[in-house]
């Protein structure tokens, strides 16, 4: 059956006939190499992940150049710009090598210069309000004149600076008191000069200033007198208010304020020495021995009126006195009397 089976072929094919011998298309087997895997099989491209990436001449010789390991760093930057021309120069770079290639004309650098426009000086809580420019016709007033502008704005009818906030504003975050700006009218606030002008009258022609008890629990007090600068050293006297809540055995019936009255030795009550007096009311007063002892450490130094008040209040003893007169929720006559002012006394 064999010998009878008769195949046909070309000469560009290899023939399967296994009795036709293969030395008659040896001719067709001359370049072929079993043994070698062919490069693209099936027309498919090696994948660009496992291909070999080649250098650049640029980065070859940035690599083994002698100047980039062992130059100083002006050398390596007149050798960046010669190898690299287009890239644009910072500004206070050094001048380039009168050898290296001539620079393309770069385009002005439109960013640096827009971001030229948004860049301001810092601002200081000191002088957190801009230059002196208190407008066109203003400024041309006599001073008089303007003194009355800035009292009819800055003094209050009753003549008490009241400082006053809500008790959760500064205890659940940073202290907004730390800034002048918001310590002082608006009109203080436009210019330097205006600051300067109205300042004095703000300060010194209002008698008291008034801080509530949500300002005294929070310790904002040391803030807001040192936000004012050497302005606190004019205020003529400073009020402290504390709350103590008061309850009927299970039922909350409301808060006993107390009011504490700083005066400075240069106010007529205090005369010469520092002065706290206890503003009564309905008839409540407590013992203040703890805190009358830091007047007299204030009396020996003689500090300056604000540096001496922010001592006071934050001094560990009128802190512990805080403390103490919140905390307590029984009435007078189930307190304990002082032995020494004979008043009710805190000290449980």
């Amino acid at each position: 059956m064999m010998g009878k089976h008769r195949t046909s072929h070309s000469s560009n094919t290899i023939p399967l006939d296994p009795t036709i011998p293969i030395s008659s298309v040896q001719h067709l087997l001359v370049d072929v190499d079993f043994f070698k895997r062919a490069k693209n099989p099936d027309g498919v491209n090696k994948p660009q992940l496992f291909k070999k990436h080649r250098k650049s001449r640029q980065l070859k010789s940035l690599q083994s150049s002698q100047v980039w390991k062992d130059g100083k760093r002006d050398a390596q930057v007149l050798q960046m710009e010669e190898w690299f021309p287009s890239i644009a120069q910072p500004l206070g770079a050094p001048a380039s090598h009168p050898n290296a290639r001539p620079k393309a004309k770069s385009v002005s650098n439109i960013s640096m210069q827009s971001l030229s426009l948004l860049q301001h000086p810092p601002v200081s809580y000191k002088n957190d309000c801009p230059e002196s420019d208190i407008g066109k016709y203003f400024y041309k007033l006599p001073g008089e004149l303007r003194n009355r502008i800035y009292r009819l704005a800055v003094l209050q009818e009753t003549k008490t600076v009241e400082i006053s906030t809500k008790p959760e504003t500064c205890s659940q975050g940073a202290c907004i008191h730390t800034k002048t700006s918001f310590n002082v009218p608006g009109i203080a606030n436009t210019c330097r000069q205006m600051r300067w002008e109205v300042m004095p009258i703000f300060v010194a022609e209002n008698d008291t200033w008034a801080f509530d008890a949500g300002v005294v629990h929070n310790c904002c007090v040391g803030n807001t007198i040192r936000s004012l600068g050497d302005y606190a050293d004019l205020i003529p006297q400073f009020e402290l208010a504390i709350n103590r809540p008061l309850w009927n055995r299970d039922s909350f019936t409301g808060y006993a304020t107390y009011r504490f009255t700083l005066f400075p030795p240069k106010h007529p009550i205090a005369k010469g020495q520092w002065t706290l007096v206890q503003v009564e009311e309905d008839g409540r007063v407590i013992c203040d021995c703890a805190p009358r002892k830091l007047l007299m450490a204030m009396d020996s130094q003689r500090e300056p009126v604000g540096k001496a008040v922010i001592s006071f209040v934050e001094a560990d003893e009128w802190a512990d006195f805080v403390w103490r007169v919140r905390k307590t929720k029984q009435q007078h006559n189930h307190l304990s009397r002082c032995k020494k002012c004979g008043e009710v006394v805190f000290n449980n």
